[in-house]
């Protein structure tokens, strides 16, 4: 893995074990509402969806963060990498994803019986990441071996 890879994914792991760690310790501590209600709030509308357009549209070499109209080529294919988005489009979907996906889940672990609660919202949340940062991971290794 990248070295950005590797940061990108100790941030998000431990983003989630302080979103945890913050729900738990809040009955004990009134004034950690405030912490956890920000880093709630990147836990569930960043961090599915980040991985989610991780793990479908890998990083790839050519991918740069913004992509800048005058760099546009007239057209030449082999320039033109039809499965690579840049930053912006990224942060976008990662959003996006988030707000679809979250609810949607949650939905289906509710109609299996688990009552909804601030518990179950967070494993699902824990959930649904981990298994994207287990899926990108396969995905990128397997484009790394396979160039």
């Amino acid at each position: 893995m990248k070295k950005i890879s590797l940061i990108t994914l100790s941030v998000s792991l431990f983003l989630l074990i302080a979103s945890g760690l913050l729900i738990w310790l809040e009955s004990r501590y009134p004034f950690l509402h405030i912490p956890r209600m920000i880093i709630g709030s990147i836990v569930v509308l960043g961090l599915p969806g980040y991985w989610i357009t991780r793990w479908t549209f890998p990083l790839t070499e050519k991918e740069k963060i913004l992509d800048p109209i005058d760099t546009k080529t007239s057209g030449s294919l082999e320039t033109e990498n039809m499965h690579t988005i840049d930053g912006l489009e990224r942060f976008v979907l990662s959003i996006a994803l988030s707000i679809s996906a979250v609810p949607l889940i949650l939905f289906y672990v509710n109609f299996l019986g688990v009552p909804i609660s601030i518990w179950s919202v967070y494993w699902t949340i824990v959930g649904v990441t981990l298994a994207s940062i287990i899926a990108t991971i396969v995905i990128e290794r397997r484009h790394a071996h396979a160039q």
